[in-house]
């Protein structure tokens, strides 16, 4: 009885699947770079992924699971098309004649690049964190309260008065 078998060996069987691996790494790798180029160009990943048909669901994968460094390269594209973006603005500046509005411009700018472009509002009145603050102790439970050492009602609906007597007193001038 003859006990040789076909089978393949270990270290054939092993180089096939390097082999699939890598062509699928190498496929998927083509594929980003083919949404990539498309993204740097278009700007958004809907229509990145209609022109090179790689999902949305693939590209946003690749990015959590920054599959072959592909995190990196989409902040690359990601920051390509801002400079387009960015250029074309800056084309379209030097030619607006007075009766056309940059608004579109202006907000696609905001949207793509507001690190850059938006502009910051910092509000300084703490007022109205104060009020809720003061309105949320008062809310408590009254024993809740007391145990906490927190002011009476009478107490908590005074400091909310003083709280608002500013913003009041701002309201008025400005009604008037």
């Amino acid at each position: 009885m003859n006990t040789t078998s076909a089978a393949v060996t270990p270290d054939a069987s092993g180089g096939r699947a390097a082999n699939r691996a890598h062509t699928l790494q190498k496929r998927t790798r083509d594929a980003q770079d083919r949404f990539l180029e498309a993204f740097a160009r278009d700007g958004t990943v809907l229509r990145a992924s209609k022109a090179t048909g790689v999902g949305r669901t693939t590209v946003y994968d690749w990015e959590r699971g920054d599959v072959q460094g592909f995190r990196h390269r989409y902040e690359n594209a990601r920051h390509a098309f801002r400079e387009s973006l960015e250029a074309h603005a800056l084309d379209i500046a030097h030619q607006l004649g007075p009766t056309n509005s940059p608004l579109l411009l202006i907000t696609l700018l905001n949207a793509n690049w507001p690190e850059k472009y938006r502009q910051n509002v910092v509000v300084t009145d703490d007022t109205a964190k104060d009020v809720l603050k003061e309105l949320k102790l008062a809310t408590r439970p009254r024993k809740a309260r007391r145990k906490a050492g927190d002011p009476s009602d009478a107490e908590a609906v005074r400091t909310v008065e003083e709280l608002l007597a500013p913003t009041r007193a701002r309201r008025e001038r400005n009604d008037s």
